[in-house]
């Protein structure tokens, strides 16, 4: 008899391709390290705000965010504005932020919103980000 597999479904929104390349290649990795363990990694990539607020129905199990993200008519949003419409629509969502900014008290004010973690852009964060985003995934594994 065959088990079910489980899936983990994940939101990529960022509007610069060649960073949106980088954070795939991670996700395909950790995507194999399950595959032993009977669960699916999916993700799916966003290039607009607007676009991955409505698709916030299908209760993504964790978003991956650049700080400043685009609507489909080109303005700016900010993720704190993406953050409360997430939480709003799916409360068990689990959002990690990637920005290259770097003002504290901005940081700050972020991780206040209910986000799990929050990285720069650069090579040491990054390699910090594999390891959380696996923590984030073991935690839903076992409710």
């Amino acid at each position: 008899m065959e088990t079910l597999k489980k899936e983990i479904n994940i939101f990529v929104i960022e509007d610069d391709m060649i960073f949106t390349s980088i954070l795939i290649d991670i996700l395909d990795n950790i995507a194999a390290d399950y595959v032993a363990q009977n669960v699916e990694v999916k993700y799916r990539t966003f290039y607009s705000a607007k676009e991955a607020s409505f698709e916030l129905r299908r209760n993504p199990d964790m978003v991956l965010l650049d700080y400043y993200i685009m609507d489909d008519s080109l303005q700016p949003l900010t993720a704190k504005e993406f953050i409360a419409d997430a939480i709003s629509v799916e409360a068990n969502v689990d959002i990690i932020v990637i920005s290259g900014q770097e003002d504290e008290k901005l940081i700050e004010e972020i991780k206040s919103k209910g986000i799990k973690a929050y990285f720069g852009k650069d090579p040491t964060s990054l390699k910090k980000l594999t390891p959380t985003i696996k923590n984030l995934i073991d935690t839903k594994l076992k409710a």
